[in-house]
């Protein structure tokens, strides 16, 4: 049962060094390897268990780190709601350019506060569920009438 793990453990390895692969489509693999490699340590007795986890530790901590610095984020949701709530004004409108970039407004409620939001049918409270309801595109949206209207879109 161990070799089950060795493809995937040198595959991760190996792409510390020179990238074989996109991180999203192994993490999948990785509860399995979590099960695996428990399993393996259940097998050891319990006090030689401490120097694989400790070495696991050390070799694994950099990388949670290094994950988590500003400059590795893909966006900046709080840099964005900061520009929006400088920027806006009583009566301005807004528009999520793909749905997913609500989550902006939904992290940051404040910044949005006193803006419409133009796609936006029904909110995730009315219709029940945590996205909302759009209005479709082109066909039943009330024409935008507001003097400034603002976008929040991908980058």
């Amino acid at each position: 049962m161990p070799w089950l793990l060795l493809p995937a453990t040198v595959l991760l390895l190996v792409s510390q060094f020179h990238p074989f692969y996109t991180g999203r489509y192994v993490i999948g693999s990785l509860p399995a390897m979590a099960l695996l490699a428990a399993a393996g340590l259940a097998r050891l007795p319990f006090r030689t268990w401490i120097a694989p986890l400790v070495a696991l530790a050390v070799l694994l901590a950099p990388l949670q780190v290094a994950q988590r610095r500003p400059e590795n984020w893909w966006d900046n949701l709080r840099g964005a709601a900061a520009i929006v709530k400088r920027e806006a004004r009583p009566g301005d409108a807004i528009l999520f350019l793909t749905k997913d970039r609500r989550s902006i407004a939904e992290a940051y409620p404040d910044a949005f506060r006193g803006l419409r939001d133009v796609a936006l049918r029904r909110t995730p409270a009315q219709a029940g569920d945590f996205g909302g309801t759009e209005f479709a595109p082109g066909r039943d949206r009330p024409p935008v009438q507001h003097r400034r209207p603002g976008r929040v879109s991908s980058p």
